[in-house]
C-alpha cells in the first residue's frame, strides 16, 4: 500500500527527533515514496522541499555518526572480549557501557539491560582484580 505525503508530515518537519531505528525505517519509506512520485512534484527546485532536504541531510549525518560509533564500539568490544588483554577489556567495556547509557533512549535500551551490562562490567573488574593479586 502506497503512503501519501501526509503520512510523512511529522517526520519531514523534524526527522532528527526520531529514534535511530524508526528514523531509518521512515527514511527508507520516504525514499520509496519519492521514487514512486518523482513526477508529481519538483523536490529539487521547490523552496519548501529544499528546506526538507536540508533537515533530512542534517539528520542523516547525525544518525549515521551515531550508528558508526555504535558499530565501531561493538566491533572493538567483541574483539577485545575475544582476543584482548584484560585491561583492554575493562577499558572498552567501560566505553561501551557509557555509550549505552548516553544513548539509552535513542536505541530503546531498557533500564534492565543497562543494569545487566553494569553487572557484567563489575564482574569483569572483580575478575581482573583477583587475577592481579
Amino acid at each position: 500500500m502506497s503512503k501519501d505525503l501526509e503520512y510523512f508530515k511529522d517526520f519531514l518537519e523534524n526527522p532528527a527527533s526520531y529514534k535511530i531505528h524508526q528514523f531509518y525505517s521512515l527514511l527508507n519509506e520516504f525514499g520509496n515514496y519519492v521514487i514512486e512520485h518523482k513526477d508529481d512534484f519538483n523536490y529539487l527546485k521547490d523552496k519548501e522541499w529544499r528546506k526538507i532536504r536540508k533537515r533530512l541531510v542534517a539528520a542523516v549525518r547525525i544518525k549515521d555518526a551515531l550508528k558508526e560509533e555504535f558499530e565501531a564500539l561493538e566491533f572493538k568490544l567483541n574483539f577485545v572480549l575475544e582476543k584482548g588483554l584484560d585491561k583492554d577489556k575493562i577499558t572498552v567495556y567501560k566505553e561501551w557501557l557509557e555509550f549505552l547509557k548516553r544513548n539509552q533512549t535513542e536505541y530503546d535500551i531498557s533500564d534492565k539491560d543497562i543494569e545487566e551490562t553494569e553487572e557484567d562490567f563489575k564482574k569483569l573488574v572483580v575478575a581482573q582484580s583477583k587475577e592481579s593479586c
